[in-house]
């Protein structure tokens, strides 16, 4: 029993950071918390780490592992992936990559090796390119921490 109110209190705690989270990026770039706020969050241990799906609806989910959050020391680190995978959304990764691979994965847990290679690849591809624009964004020409602002999404 002590061990379940123990994972309890962390879950809790992490909870929290998200939602504080989520807050300062709403603070910082409306546009990219108007995203944001348009997208489910799951809470759940089927993902390592952080994902985001489209589902049929249209609806977006992102999932979020607690667990994985909880071995993120720097809230930066944890709004910088926050960040990344609302990227995802609005460069429509995740509605042009393998044909119906979001729901086969998720929902029925089958898919086939060619198209789970294609989604893998497709992934990584997506994830690189996400990552050299936050880096780009947000190190200035000293290489300064500075953050995206609201007009480079115009």
């Amino acid at each position: 029993m002590k061990i379940e109110k123990m994972f309890e209190n962390i879950f809790k705690i992490q909870y929290r950071r998200i939602l504080k989270l989520r807050t300062q990026i709403y603070v910082e770039y409306p546009r990219l918390y108007s995203v944001m706020g348009f997208v489910s969050v799951v809470f759940t241990e089927k993902v390592k780490t952080f994902g985001v799906m489209r589902k049929l609806g249209g609806n977006f989910v992102l999932f979020i592992n607690l667990r994985f959050t909880e071995s993120i020391e720097s809230d930066k680190v944890l709004k910088g992936i926050l960040m990344h995978e609302m990227l995802h959304i609005i460069l429509d990764h995740v509605s042009i990559r393998c044909p119906n691979d979001n729901d086969m994965i998720i929902e029925t847990g089958k898919i086939g090796i060619e198209e789970y290679e294609k989604a893998i690849l497709w992934n990584w591809a997506t994830d690189c390119a996400i990552n050299q624009m936050l880096e780009y964004y947000l190190v200035d020409d000293k290489g300064q921490k500075q953050g995206l602002r609201p007009s480079d999404f115009n």
